[in-house]
């Protein structure tokens, strides 16, 4: 028997750190005011990049003032077992991805969250369309997402005297093993 991720190249990476590098490397910031955040994920190949993003998911925003930043962070994995008219055991999974933006300004947080979903729609990921992996060059094992776009909360103030703005939202990474008998 043998047990095989769909469409994925190379060796597994996290979904975090996927998304980090398909929404920055899709990022317009012709959209956002010329602005293009800091784009962090925990499990990132550039290891200030994790560090930074380990600071942030423990809420210590202090020392980042002044700077955009968009945090990639899963959350939950879920498992659904299905089976093919070949034959074929499909391990169907979803991986959820918690997406947080720090901005300075509501506004700015808004043209953010805009552009996310505008990278959704215009790069949905199908069989003919593949999402790569970090390094740019390698399909990931993301056969599509259960949402075409992100909700993102309300806002909230967190730092009156710089980056202020924190808005998160979820995208739901579907993938699915293999298993042949």
């Amino acid at each position: 028997m043998t047990i095989e991720t769909s469409y994925l190249v190379g060796d597994p990476e996290p979904f975090d750190e996927t998304l980090r590098y398909y929404f920055s490397s899709n990022w317009d910031d012709s959209k956002t005011n010329d602005v293009t955040p800091v784009f962090l994920s925990p499990h990132g190949k550039d290891s200030e990049a994790a560090n930074l993003a380990k600071e942030i998911s423990q809420a210590d925003i202090k020392g980042l003032k002044a700077k955009a930043l968009i945090l990639f962070e899963t959350t939950e994995n879920r498992l659904d077992l299905q089976r093919s008219s070949a034959g074929k055991l499909r391990n169907g999974k979803a991986s959820v991805v918690q997406i947080t933006i720090y901005s300075r300004t509501k506004h700015e947080g808004f043209l953010f969250a805009e552009q996310i979903n505008d990278i959704i729609q215009d790069n949905y990921p199908n069989t003919a369309t593949r999402i790569k992996k970090s390094g740019g060059s390698q399909d990931s094992a993301i056969v599509s997402f259960e949402e075409k776009g992100v909700t993102f909360s309300e806002p909230l103030v967190q730092d009156k005297e710089g980056l202020v703005y924190v808005s998160s939202g979820f995208l739901t990474c579907q993938w699915q093993k293999v298993k042949t008998s």
